[in-house]
Protein backbone atom coordinates (compact mmCIF):
# COMPACT_ATOMS: atom_id res chain seq x y z
CA UNK A 1 0.00 0.00 0.00
CA UNK A 2 1.69 3.64 -0.95
CA UNK A 3 1.50 6.00 1.22
CA UNK A 4 -1.23 7.68 -0.44
CA UNK A 5 -3.48 4.95 -0.29
CA UNK A 6 -3.03 4.65 3.65
CA UNK A 7 -3.70 8.16 4.02
CA UNK A 8 -6.76 8.30 1.65
CA UNK A 9 -8.04 4.85 3.57
CA UNK A 10 -7.60 6.48 7.56
CA UNK A 11 -9.01 9.50 6.19
CA UNK A 12 -11.69 7.85 4.86
CA UNK A 13 -12.23 5.13 7.82
CA UNK A 14 -12.09 8.28 10.11
CA UNK A 15 -15.08 9.58 8.12
CA UNK A 16 -12.68 13.25 7.64
CA UNK A 17 -12.50 15.42 4.43
CA UNK A 18 -9.28 17.17 2.97
CA UNK A 19 -10.87 20.49 4.39
CA UNK A 20 -11.36 18.76 8.53
CA UNK A 21 -7.62 17.92 7.97
CA UNK A 22 -6.45 21.14 6.63
CA UNK A 23 -8.60 22.97 9.85
CA UNK A 24 -6.57 20.29 12.44
CA UNK A 25 -3.32 20.50 11.00
CA UNK A 26 -2.75 22.95 8.34
CA UNK A 27 -1.38 21.67 6.02
CA UNK A 28 -3.80 22.79 2.74
CA UNK A 29 -5.94 20.23 1.14
CA UNK A 30 -4.67 20.80 -2.09
CA UNK A 31 -1.40 19.07 -0.90
CA UNK A 32 -2.91 16.67 0.92
CA UNK A 33 -5.13 15.55 -1.80
CA UNK A 34 -2.01 15.35 -3.74
CA UNK A 35 -0.32 13.51 -1.43
CA UNK A 36 -3.04 10.74 -1.24
CA UNK A 37 -3.38 10.68 -5.56
CA UNK A 38 0.50 10.33 -4.77
CA UNK A 39 1.17 13.54 -6.98
CA UNK A 40 3.61 14.45 -3.74
CA UNK A 41 5.59 11.50 -3.13
CA UNK A 42 8.39 13.44 -0.69
CA UNK A 43 6.62 14.81 2.10
CA UNK A 44 8.72 16.24 5.01
CA UNK A 45 8.77 14.31 8.10
CA UNK A 46 7.00 17.39 9.71
CA UNK A 47 4.06 17.04 7.58
CA UNK A 48 4.24 13.03 8.15
CA UNK A 49 4.70 13.54 12.20
CA UNK A 50 1.16 16.01 12.38
CA UNK A 51 -0.84 13.65 9.92
CA UNK A 52 0.06 10.41 12.56
CA UNK A 53 -0.43 12.82 15.15
CA UNK A 54 -3.99 13.86 13.48
CA UNK A 55 -5.08 10.31 12.92
CA UNK A 56 -3.58 9.02 16.28
CA UNK A 57 -1.38 6.53 14.45
CA UNK A 58 2.34 5.50 15.08
CA UNK A 59 4.60 7.53 12.67
CA UNK A 60 6.47 4.17 11.84
CA UNK A 61 3.37 2.57 10.35
CA UNK A 62 3.13 5.37 8.19
CA UNK A 63 6.53 4.96 6.97
CA UNK A 64 6.97 1.40 6.63
CA UNK A 65 5.65 0.85 3.19
CA UNK A 66 6.66 4.08 2.30
CA UNK A 67 10.46 4.17 2.60
CA UNK A 68 10.47 1.02 0.70
CA UNK A 69 8.28 1.96 -1.97
CA UNK A 70 10.40 5.31 -1.95
CA UNK A 71 13.71 3.40 -2.87
CA UNK A 72 11.93 0.76 -5.04
CA UNK A 73 10.17 4.03 -6.87
CA UNK A 74 13.35 5.86 -6.75
CA UNK A 75 15.30 3.27 -9.35
CA UNK A 76 12.87 2.28 -11.69
CA UNK A 77 11.28 5.76 -11.76
CA UNK A 78 14.79 7.09 -11.97
CA UNK A 79 15.41 5.08 -14.83
CA UNK A 80 12.19 5.16 -16.62
CA UNK A 81 12.50 9.09 -16.24
CA UNK A 82 16.24 9.33 -17.88
CA UNK A 83 15.38 6.97 -20.45
CA UNK A 84 11.99 9.13 -21.42
CA UNK A 85 14.08 12.44 -21.65
CA UNK A 86 16.96 10.61 -23.91
CA UNK A 87 14.42 9.43 -26.23
CA UNK A 88 12.54 13.14 -25.68
CA UNK A 89 15.87 14.62 -26.67
CA UNK A 90 16.86 12.60 -29.97
CA UNK A 91 13.30 13.99 -31.60
CA UNK A 92 14.02 17.37 -30.36
CA UNK A 93 15.34 20.00 -32.99
CA UNK A 94 18.99 20.63 -32.42
CA UNK A 95 18.72 24.47 -32.34
CA UNK A 96 16.38 24.08 -29.32
CA UNK A 97 18.84 22.27 -26.95
CA UNK A 98 20.11 24.86 -25.43
CA UNK A 99 16.96 26.27 -24.72
CA UNK A 100 16.02 22.89 -23.10
CA UNK A 101 19.30 23.10 -21.12
CA UNK A 102 18.92 26.78 -20.12
CA UNK A 103 14.97 25.19 -18.74
CA UNK A 104 16.86 22.55 -16.63
CA UNK A 105 19.09 24.40 -15.14
CA UNK A 106 16.67 27.12 -14.10
CA UNK A 107 14.36 24.08 -12.82
CA UNK A 108 17.49 22.83 -10.74
CA UNK A 109 18.04 26.15 -8.98
CA UNK A 110 15.03 26.69 -8.06
CA UNK A 111 14.55 23.28 -6.46
CA UNK A 112 18.21 23.74 -4.40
Amino acid sequence: MTLGEKLRSIRKENKKTLVEVEQSTGITQSYLSKLERNIKVNPSLDILNSLAEYYKVDLKWLLEDYSQEKNSNNSTSSERIKQEIIELLEIVEKKDLPKILSILHVFIEERR
